[in-house]
């Protein structure tokens, strides 16, 4: 089972600063897109296929093990596609503990009954889409923004693996 997050720091993954963007920008190791398969919800395993690499650090397609956190935020619940902030640690994929590292399905009815949540009455799911609609518009400027940043490193490196 996963616990909740016991270390005080409340991760706001529905609409994250542009501070606290910029501050998980600066703290990753790597940025990405992937692919996750659970492969243990216990133990916090999960295998990722990268699908694009928002900081030119990885290939697509590459495949890593990864390892995420049993009392912080980012839970990994299901297979899904997730935006990653995190570092390699051990031989492990690690999203930044308490991080913004989230799911693309995030606030949708897969992902909270992955907690073993339902939503049940139409309040409830007229807020979830309003929740929802704020997550997504913030993911998407987000995106914006990193492939920007990977833009312009591109053009002033423009031998890296960009």
């Amino acid at each position: 089972m996963v616990h909740p997050c016991t270390c005080g720091i409340p991760a706001n993954i529905v609409s994250p600063s542009k501070e606290i963007q910029r501050t998980s920008r600066e703290n990753s190791e790597c940025i990405l897109i992937g692919k996750i398969r659970v492969l243990d919800v216990k133990k916090q395993l999960f295998k990722l296929t990268v699908i694009e690499s928002l900081d030119g650090a990885n290939l697509q397609d590459n495949v890593y093990l990864g390892k995420g956190w049993k009392t912080c935020e980012p839970y990994i619940t299901h297979d899904a596609t997730w935006l990653i902030y995190g570092y390699t640690e051990d031989g492990f994929l690690r999203p930044n503990i308490c991080g913004i590292s989230r799911g693309f399905d995030t606030f949708t009815d897969k992902y909270f009954k992955g907690f073993g949540n339902e939503i049940l009455d139409n309040d409830s799911k007229s807020m979830y889409a309003e929740i929802r609609k704020d997550f997504l518009s913030t993911l998407y400027l987000e995106l914006k923004a990193l492939r920007h940043i990977r833009h312009k490193k591109s053009i002033h490196n423009p031998n890296s693996n960009i």
